[in-house]
């Protein structure tokens, strides 16, 4: 017979001897001398004890019997009912009987009470055991979220005449000059109502405009009158400004209300040396010896006998030569600053130059 050879070893060369491997027997080493360990056939907690080459015994645990420990002496000493569950033995096997909430055979699963979709009004379910709670959107209430809440209750609506309670909601009327679901927001009154750069303080239902100086009235719409209280003194005439006025004041007055005698006497008007009396709206000049007119620019013309001779001319005026006896002709009856023109009729003119007026172009 031929030599069939070693399973689970080698053959050491003599006919028929095998050298097994650990764990293996035999003639042929095909024998498991470790069947605890490469099976693991004990069950419900037994214990394992290797015999002869492919042989094996189960130590069992309490509750327990059996080659492999699988039959159940008492199935519910081992309590395999979850929850609270209620053992009972039935043919060497067990069954649960679940508390109310759970089921599974050993009462392991929660029933989910939310699977019938018991809350209304888009209510959130929430599962419980054996039961669940409706988690209820604003303005409904119940277990089932089924009725609508009286949200007017609480009293939501703060600057309000009223609160109406509606399907799931309220309305609010709210209070002049509020606004928002609640009536909590103040409404805006400044939008434009003040003018001429005014700033806008916002009221309740109302606003006040704190004006720029020289405006008045409720939105600074009215020009203040600065002239109103006559300001100007001496006959000044007043002109309104913005928040200002200003005084035109009469000949011989200055000042920001004309209340400053005007000097006519500076600079001198007087000519030829003379002293200016400086009085209210005019001057006078106290001409020296030989002169004459407003500003003394004249030449006082003495006349001898028998009387002057009627001259055609009469821009010019004639004054005696002591020693000769006769008239000289002088072209200044219009002063320094005019020019004489004789009118051929007994009469004369006189053209100012400019800043000068008056009959002899005496006043500037």
């Amino acid at each position: 017979m031929p030599y069939p050879g070693c399973k689970h070893g080698y053959c050491n060369g003599s006919p028929w001897q095998c050298i097994c491997d650990i764990n293996w027997g035999g003639i042929l080493c095909d024998g498991d001398l470790n069947f605890c360990g490469t099976h693991e056939p004990c069950q419900n907690g037994g214990t394992c004890v290797n015999a002869a080459p492919d042989n094996y015994t189960c130590r069992c645990a309490e509750g327990f019997s059996g080659t492999n420990c699988d039959i159940v002496d008492n199935p519910c000493a081992a309590s395999p009912c979850l929850n609270q569950g209620t053992c009972s033995e039935i043919n060497s096997t067990f069954t649960c009987t679940c508390l109310p909430g759970w089921t599974g055979n050993k009462c392991q699963t929660n029933i989910n009470e939310c699977e019938s979709d018991p809350c209304q009004n888009g209510g959130t379910c929430l599962d419980l055991v054996n039961g669940y709670r409706c988690l209820c959107d604003p303005g409904w209430q119940g277990n089932q979220c089924q009725f609508d809440a009286d949200e007017c209750s609480v009293n939501p609506c703060v600057n309000a005449i009223s609160c109406r309670n509606l399907v799931g909601d309220y309305q609010c009327t709210c209070l002049p000059g509020w606004d928002g679901k609640n009536c909590d927001q103040n409404l805006n009154d400044c939008l434009g109502q003040c003018l001429n750069g005014a700033t806008c303080i916002d009221l309740v239902n109302d606003y006040h405009c704190a004006c720029l100086p020289g405006f008045t009235g409720r939105e600074c719409q009215t020009n203040i009158n600065e002239c109103a209280s006559n300001p100007c003194l001496n006959g000044g005439e007043c002109v309104d400004l913005v928040a200002d006025y200003r005084c035109i004041c009469p000949v011989g007055y200055k000042g920001y209300r004309c209340e400053v005698d005007d000097d006519l006497c500076y600079p001198n008007p007087c000519h030829n040396g003379a002293s200016c009396i400086n009085m209210q709206f005019d001057y006078t000049c106290l001409c020296p010896p030989g002169f004459q007119g407003k500003n003394c620019s004249l030449p006082k013309i003495q006349c001898q006998r028998p009387p002057c001779e009627t001259h055609r001319d009469r821009c010019a005026t004639a004054a005696p030569n002591s020693s000769l006896g006769v008239r000289h002709v002088s072209s200044s009856l219009c002063g320094d600053h005019g020019k004489c023109i004789d009118d051929h009729m007994g009469g004369f003119s006189c053209i100012c130059d400019p800043g000068y007026t008056g009959r002899y172009c005496h006043e500037s």
